[in-house]
């Protein structure tokens, strides 16, 4: 083959490749005056966000009647509520479902405890008992939320009547699980 053919060849090909790569960079203005458009989108991709903290450092500490012999001389059930700060937030819908396992440290029934989700402080009244299995603390499909001002309100029942069960002399532990979920 000679050189003259395949010096054609090479400038036939880079001919060929040139508008190619200069469509694909932009576009060039001739004179006199013209003008022309490059047009593209820009495109960003934010996945579904769902963020869960109780914003308290270490264990709840479930609250129990203020004065105990007062409770027992009373000889009537008494709930407490305490509060566990919760930071929720998710930019799209989200639900949240809550586990209580069994309760470490004596035999209180943990039926004797219950939750509720609620934005500002917690008040009485409301509250679901802990079964032991996983149950919904907040129903799937709630809307994106910032998460402010939202408590875990956890309930205790003592029973002065139940001695052996309610009222059995110990130190309990609750283990919670709170998860998030974000479609």
């Amino acid at each position: 083959m000679s050189r003259s053919f395949v010096r054609s060849l090479a400038v036939g090909a880079l001919l060929l490749a040139a508008p190619a790569i200069v469509e694909a960079q932009g576009c060039t203005v001739i004179a006199p005056a013209t003008s022309c458009f490059i047009n593209r989108n820009a495109t960003l991709t934010i996945p579904s966000l769902a963020f869960i903290n109780i914003t308290a450092a270490g264990d709840i500490a479930l609250s129990t009647p203020a004065d105990w012999a007062a409770f027992l001389t009373a000889g009537t059930p008494v709930t407490t509520v305490t509060a566990a700060p919760l930071t929720l937030r998710s930019n799209t819908t989200y639900g949240v479902d809550i586990a209580a396992g069994a309760i470490a440290g004596g035999s209180r029934p943990l039926g004797a405890h219950g939750y509720k989700f609620q934005s500002g402080a917690c008040t009485a009244g409301g509250f679901t008992a802990f079964s032991g299995a996983t149950q919904t603390f907040i129903a799937a499909g709630s809307a994106a939320t910032n998460g402010t001002g939202a408590n875990l309100c956890l309930e205790s029942t003592f029973d002065p009547s139940d001695f052996v069960g309610n009222l059995s002399a110990g130190s309990y532990t609750i283990p919670l699980t709170l998860t998030i979920t974000a479609p």
